[in-house]
């Protein structure tokens, strides 16, 4: 019996060091990024997305500056700075090439006969 009772406290200590392991080890790597950078990068992906809608014929010209205003105007109320022009806006798309090339769902065709 004392066996069991040895094996259930080592199978506990166990447990709770590799659950609470990430908790207590101090983190290392990089800085994490501060508020400004984090919301920066959500609207650049909402950015990315309209201009995905864009190249696929979801929305239109018009809609599009509507959508890339509307982010330029909330970029500037979340960070605290004037707002850039639509056009200016663009500075904030990756160097890798446009996500709209590329279709991110397979495009199928119908059988013919």
């Amino acid at each position: 019996m004392l066996i069991f009772w040895f094996l259930a406290g080592a199978l506990l200590v166990a447990a709770l060091g590799v659950l609470l392991w990430p908790l207590l080890r101090t983190q290392r790597g990089g800085a994490e990024p501060d508020a400004d950078s984090a919301a920066i990068a959500v609207f650049r992906d909402q950015k990315r997305a309209a201009e995905q809608d864009f190249a696929s014929g979801a929305i239109t010209g018009a809609e599009r500056e509507v959508v890339l205003s509307d982010l330029a105007q909330r970029v500037a109320d979340e960070i605290g700075a004037p707002p850039r022009s639509p056009a200016r806006l663009s500075s904030l798309s990756p160097i890798w090439p446009k996500a709209s090339s590329v279709s991110p769902t397979p495009t199928w065709s119908a059988p013919s006969g």
